[in-house]
């Protein structure tokens, strides 16, 4: 079992992926991110307010170091979340979905 993990780590290893992780502050979440750091498996994108999640690593105590952190309710992300919300209207349009609903979903971090 052991060969068949590290043959797909080593494989991961060569191309990694960027990976957008939303519950960006949960401890489980960011020592899963510090783990696959260590390992160089993944590029891992954190979604959330960049003070908030360097807080919690700071709390955590965990050395993860620079990170790519999208605050997905900043100004500088507007067109982001906007087009994001028009997306999620017409995948859920058929389902009573309105423009409202889907930019209020979008502010949280599991939709964005």
């Amino acid at each position: 079992m052991k060969d068949f993990l590290e043959k797909i780590k080593e494989q991961a290893r060569s191309d990694p992926k960027r990976i957008a992780f939303p519950e960006s502050t949960e401890e489980r979440t960011l020592n899963a991110i510090q783990k696959i750091i260590e390992e160089r498996t993944a590029k891992p994108i954190l979604i959330g307010t960049e003070d908030s999640i360097r807080k919690r690593i700071s709390e955590l105590g965990l050395n993860i170091g620079n990170l790519q952190i999208v605050d997905h309710l900043c100004d500088a992300n507007k067109d982001y979340f906007e087009r994001y919300s028009q997306e999620l209207l017409e995948i859920r349009k058929e389902k009573g979905m309105t423009i409202e609903k889907a930019r209020e979903l979008m502010k949280q971090e599991i939709y964005y």
